[in-house]
């Protein structure tokens, strides 16, 4: 099984560069719903606040061929939560996978992951893409906490990463490849506090598609995790 998201049971360890980002596809939700019931995902959505009346949303996987899915109908001023959504709307979808948010609703995923020892929890919004490089933090990456990012590569993607500290000095340059399926990588450099640079591609290895995914920092132990989507 390929690690994922903040991966918590299999991990225990001058000035900021100008850079720049593009979403090169709608935003997208994270479901995590893996078969020895580690990962679970629960979906909130909220009526905005100027609706007048009750609004039907779809939910769907975006391999709409998987399953039909119920509508979800919420009142005005109201919000729905639903629990084990991949169980009850992605049946026959992919254990890790990247959703079309409903149309009309504030939504965000919760990720949860309890194997029995571990436990954490954490909120995710709607993620987007990078076309070159984005800045991500503040992050921790100690004895305490650690940094994770997280990708959804359509092909094997060099990344490098460049870590700065909390007074803006570069700590380090880290080089790591994605692999071809959703992948997850933990950041080595060791920072108090401080901020990653995430750009496509290595020196002279450049070209690449834009890239869908996020940054998590925080303690494992804990569950106390922020996210940072790519895109925004």
């Amino acid at each position: 099984m390929l690690l994922f998201l903040i991966a918590i049971a299999a991990n225990a360890e001058t000035n900021f560069l100008a850079v720049e980002f593009a979403t090169a596809s709608p935003p997208k939700l994270v479901s995590a719903q893996t078969k020895d019931h580690h990962w679970r995902t629960a979906l909130m959505l909220t009526l905005r606040s100027n609706a007048t009346a009750p609004q039907t949303v779809h939910i769907q996987n975006d391999d709409i061929s998987s399953c039909p899915t119920p509508d979800v109908t919420i009142k005005a001023g109201g919000a729905a939560y639903i629990r084990d959504l991949a169980y009850s709307y992605f049946c026959g979808g992919s254990e890790f996978e990247l959703f079309t948010p409903p149309v009309g609703v504030d939504s965000f995923t919760v990720l949860s992951f309890d194997d029995g020892a571990t436990r954490s929890s954490f909120s995710l919004p709607a993620i987007g893409a990078i076309s070159s490089s984005q800045r991500f933090g503040p992050i921790v990456s100690d004895s305490e906490e650690g940094t994770w990012i997280t990708t959804f590569p359509k092909q094997a993607t060099p990344i490098t990463v460049e870590v700065y500290d909390g007074n803006g000095a570069k700590v380090a340059t880290e080089l790591y490849e994605t692999g071809i399926e959703v992948n997850q990588y933990q950041v080595k450099a060791r920072v108090s506090v401080g901020f990653v640079v995430v750009t496509l591609g290595w020196p002279g290895f450049t070209g690449y598609p834009p890239l869908t995914g996020f940054v998590s920092s925080g303690t494992h132990r804990g569950g106390n995790f922020r996210a940072f989507p790519f895109g925004q």
